[in-house]
This record gives structure tokens, C-alpha cells and sequence, in this order.
């Protein structure tokens, strides 16, 4: 494994331009001489990827020194890139939407900067939220991510969005990681920024990154946060972590009675959000 590369990891499904767009993104990254391995699933049982010379997507895959390209029958929703990231080359771990365009070309390189400098088990993201307020009926929250400019130092968050978020492939290496409930499509973003925070003591951190990413016209296409019900059984989910013993980045030792961290800052500049759980 090389210490200076990164394996992004990308699952792909029926959103072909939105993937060219994020693949040409990566392809003019200013990754400061690291490598780069690219990780590609097709969850469509709809589309063959091919790395051929005939397409213009093609063309681009061809582009990547280092390509793994999975195609499958069967669509095995978001769960699946965290057993397919064990198998990345690099100790580096980008997870990354098919609909998530980088536009600076120095993202990648700032997020693997920004890890270095952290914990062995921590993770960063550039789509996050911060709780404030949280009792039996509901959970008040600030978000901080790519199109909001308000936040513009590293800040630590209870929840980071799995389809941007980078970390040490270590973390995955967890039974509880590799076996995220099935119980609703949902489940990825529901589990995985808790679960490492119970079982490794992961703390998570937006990396300031506004205007960096774009998001793809393609992305309301077989959109997941579209389903009857998705965002309810989401924040249901929080709570049964909150319930479970997952303790809010506010109500850690850390940050009790601090007035100046950027998280205190955060919580008490930042548009509230109210939802029930």
C-alpha cells in the first residue's frame, strides 16, 4: 500500500453525464504527486461501463492509470462501497457521489492534508451537520457543507454525508461497519457516522469547501432521499444511535462550557433546523 496515494471509491447508477462530469473533476485534481486508484461500481443492471476507446465516458475511464471497474446485475444500493473500499490499494479512502462534481483543484488534495493532521480513526466531509438540541421528540441541527459559506474553519460534527467524506481504510475494518442494517435503503447514511464514532471513538470534521463541489443536474435521477418515507426513517435512525448511547459532539467533555471553538461558534450563528425523530 502506498501512504501517499488515494483510492476513490464511486458507485455509479443510470447517471452516465453526471459521472463523465465527476470523473473529468478528478482528473483535474492537483493531487500534490499522490497516486490515485479509482474504485468504479455500476449498481445498474440497465448499463455496461467499459473502459473502450467507443465512448465518450469511456474514454475518460481510460484516462485513470489505476481503474477497478465493477459492473453488476443486481443493485446493491450504497452499502456496498464499504466492503468494496477493504479491497482499496491505498491506505486513503474517498468516498464520492455520482452526482458530486469537484470544481477546485485543490479539494482532494486539502481533505487528505486536512486527515493527516487528525486522528488514525477520524473522518473528514465536506456535507455535515452539527446537533444543538435533542430531547425524545426532536432534533435541532446546523449544517455545514459546500454551498454554504458561513463556515470557513475546520469543525467537528456529529454527522458527515457517506457520498463525500475521506478517511483511513482502518475504520472499515469493523464487523459493525461491514454489517450495516438492511432495513431500509437509507441505512449507509443512517449508520455509518455513528457506528464509528461508538465502536472506534471516530470524530468527524467538515473541511471548509465552499463553491469546491457542484452538484450534477443528474442527481435527482433514482434519487434514494425521493422514496415515501426516506427522510423520517433517517432521522428515526439518529435517534435509535442517540438512544443506543451515541453522545453529541456538544456533550463530549471536549467542548462543555466552551464559548470560542468553531463548533459553539457554529451552533450559535448557523441557521437551526428543526426535525422530528
Amino acid at each position: 500500500m502506498n501512504p501517499s496515494g488515494i483510492s476513490i471509491v464511486i458507485l455509479s447508477h443510470n447517471r452516465l453525464n453526471a459521472l463523465k462530469a465527476v470523473l473529468e473533476g478528478l482528473l483535474r485534481q492537483d493531487l500534490g504527486g499522490r497516486e490515485i486508484e479509482l474504485i468504479l461500481c455500476n449498481n445498474s443492471p440497465s448499463v455496461t461501463l467499459r473502459a473502450s476507446p467507443l465512448s465518450g465516458l469511456g474514454r475518460v475511464l481510460r484516462r485513470f492509470n489505476d481503474l477497478k471497474l465493477f459492473n453488476s446485475s443486481h443493485n446493491w444500493l450504497c452499502r456496498v462501497r464499504y466492503t468494496l473500499a477493504t479491497l482499496a490499494r491505498h491506505d486513503v479512502v474517498l468516498f464520492l457521489d455520482d452526482d458530486l462534481v469537484p470544481v477546485d483543484p485543490v479539494l482532494v488534495s486539502r481533505m487528505a492534508d486536512t486527515l493527516a493532521g487528525l486522528g488514525p480513526n477520524d473522518i473528514v466531509s465536506c456535507w455535515t451537520a452539527l446537533w444543538t438540541k435533542w430531547d425524545e421528540a426532536e432534533l435541532t441541527k446546523v449544517r455545514m457543507g459546500f454551498l454554504y459559506p458561513q463556515t470557513t474553519q475546520l469543525t467537528e460534527c456529529d454527522y458527515v454525508g457517506p457520498g463525500i467524506c475521506m478517511f483511513n481504510k482502518r475504520i472499515l475494518y469493523n464487523a459493525a461497519v461491514l454489517t450495516l442494517a438492511e432495513e431500509f435503503p437509507r441505512s449507509d447514511s443512517a449508520w455509518f457516522p455513528w457506528v464509528t464514532s461508538m465502536e472506534l471513538g471516530s470524530r468527524k470534521f467538515y473541511v471548509p469547501s465552499f463553491r469546491m463541489l457542484r452538484i450534477h443536474p443528474e442527481s435527482a435521477r433514482d434519487a434514494l432521499a425521493s422514496l415515501p418515507g426516506f427522510r423520517a426513517g433517517q432521522y428515526a435512525a439518529y435517534k435509535q444511535m442517540w438512544k443506543r448511547g451515541y453522545v453529541p459532539v456538544l456533550a463530549t467533555e471536549r467542548h462543555q462550557g466552551r464559548s470560542d471553538s468553531p463548533e459553539a461558534l457554529a451552533a450559535r450563528t448557523l441557521r437551526l433546523e428543526v426535525d422530528a425523530w
